[in-house]
């Protein structure tokens, strides 16, 4: 199988940005089959500990900052070698789409687009 991914150094020129997304998913979950929840003769009170209540609205919001103290970590963690040639630089003045992925599952975490990364 092919690797899903593959790592090189290389110097990464990223705006200080903020972006954030809410999501409603009462309609998402009940095309999914999760409809019991909403509805009026559910018994949720093995987690709510009453059992008149029911699920009204379900909500998901992700929030995405990146600034300078978001690299702290990444340069505290890694060792500098001296290249044969400089590491390739990559500005992200332009639009964009934005993967967070975690490794091992291969699967993504967090999603987004930037359509105007110079945008304050």
């Amino acid at each position: 199988s092919i690797p899903f991914f593959l790592f090189w150094r290389m110097e990464l020129c990223v705006p200080k940005l903020s972006i954030s997304g809410t999501y409603h998913l009462k309609r998402i979950l009940m095309n999914l089959g999760v409809t019991d929840v909403f509805s009026n003769w559910v018994d949720l009170s093995g987690i709510t500990g009453n059992p008149a209540v029911k699920v009204s609205k379900a909500t998901h919001k992700a929030l995405l900052k990146f600034h300078e103290n978001g690299t702290e970590v990444a340069a505290a963690s890694s060792i500098d070698f001296l290249p044969y040639s400089a590491p390739p630089i990559v500005k992200f003045n332009h639009p964009f789409l934005l993967l967070i992925v975690d490794q091992y599952p291969q699967t993504i975490l967090f999603m987004g687009k930037i359509v105007n990364p110079t945008e304050k």
